[in-house]
């Protein structure tokens, strides 16, 4: 609950730097390690998984000491990526449909409190019981936050109003979930981030163009294109002014083509810094994994990707799909959405990416032992 709620981590602060985030992943591994060293015993997938996470971690780190010193971004960016180092936990404790259910009821809950949040906030501003100068003061106390013109704000954390919606969608009572679904869609809307609404039409395109039905695919994008073209300018104008966010962007493109070295091309810089217009962490997730991981690092993530859409397409096979579809649909929007916002490697999006790669397997399991009994009875 809350990785979910909890934006990047930074919200609820105990003091000297300590975050509720910071005890709990060290709670985690901690337990995670003595359990595995009592059972002496990890599923294959999951230790090869993990044993590559660590060697795409150690190479950059050393990498990182190597060119910039005892510089603390080194060990920042070795911190952000290493909550990912929690797989093994999330494989302990989440070992059954019931535990995925509970899971799942979790991400929901947290989509619809955020969305319920935001919109009696944003309500509160618009008819004059508040004004926004007051609600800016509070909440840019907290770097989870950021003001977005002169009635909205950004919240590090809602990314999971849009992978709520996903996971509303396995609800039996229609009428509740399309009612669940307005209420995040509406409040999605109004945080002004084009990146949402491209990524949630984007990944919808995809799961239908290569798992589903190829045409429907087709008649989607171009469905999608038309309605993003429609109403892009006019929500543009709605989202406030990001032409400078755009050409940052672009400006950090060139500076990582203009630092390729072709021991770049396949370690990267190490971590450390990042480029001259952003000294660290830069919008684009994939220039940074690049610019620091090189190759190495791009084939990790796009391995993950590519290994929890085989989950899925087995899933499928096996009966699964209804059940299975959220979390490939959640992946997806994930990968998608981090082309412009830096959620992939951060704690925000690993906790949904783990979350994906351990109930897919689950289903996988439960659908081959199902087959296996089958067989016996026959």
């Amino acid at each position: 609950m809350e990785a979910s709620i909890g934006g990047s981590g930074g919200l609820i602060k105990l003091g000297g730097g300590l975050t509720l985030r910071k005890i709990n992943v060290c709670i985690a591994l901690l337990i995670s390690i003595f359990l595995i060293s009592q059972l002496k015993k990890v599923p294959k997938n999951i230790a090869y998984i993990f044993i590559a996470f660590i060697i795409s971690l150690i190479i950059p780190t050393i990498i990182g000491y190597i060119n910039y010193g005892n510089n603390p971004k080194v060990i920042e960016n070795f911190l952000q990526q290493s909550f990912f180092l929690l797989l093994p936990f999330y494989n302990l404790f989440i070992k059954n449909e019931d535990d995925i259910q509970i899971v799942v009821r979790i991400l929901k809950v947290a989509s619809l409190a955020i969305a319920l949040i935001y919109l009696a906030v944003l309500a509160l501003i618009a008819t004059g019981m508040t004004d926004f100068l007051s609600v800016y003061q509070i909440i840019t106390t907290s770097t989870e936050f950021m003001g977005r013109g002169v009635s909205a704000f950004w919240f590090k954390g809602f990314l999971y109003l849009c992978l709520g919606l996903f996971f509303f969608d396995t609800e039996k009572n229609t009428f509740l979930k399309r009612i669940e679904q307005l209420i995040v869609l509406i409040a999605v809307y109004f945080t002004f981030v084009r990146g949402f609404i491209v990524a949630l039409f984007a990944s919808v395109f995809l799961y239908e163009l290569l798992f589903k039905s190829f045409l429907k695919g087709i008649l989607i994008g171009f469905f999608s294109i038309i309605i993003i073209s429609s109403f892009a300018q006019y929500y543009i104008q709605a989202s406030f002014n990001r032409e400078e966010s755009d050409e940052v962007r672009k400006v950090q493109y060139q500076q990582v083509v203009d630092a390729i070295t072709p021991t770049s091309i396949v370690m990267g810089h190490g971590f450390g810094e990042g480029v001259r217009v952003r000294d660290n962490h830069l919008e684009i997730i994939y220039l940074e994994i690049f610019h620091k991981q090189g190759l190495i690092g791009l084939t990790f993530w796009v391995f993950i990707l590519f290994y929890i859409g085989l989950l899925y397409f087995n899933c499928k096979r096996l009966g699964y799909e209804k059940k299975a579809r959220p979390f490939l649909l959640a992946a997806l929007f994930i990968y998608i959405q981090s082309a412009t916002n830096p959620y992939l490697t951060n704690s925000i999006g690993l906790n949904m990416i783990m979350i994906s790669i351990v109930s897919l397997n689950i289903y996988l399991k439960e659908g081959r032992k199902s087959i296996r009994s089958n067989s016996d009875i026959v």
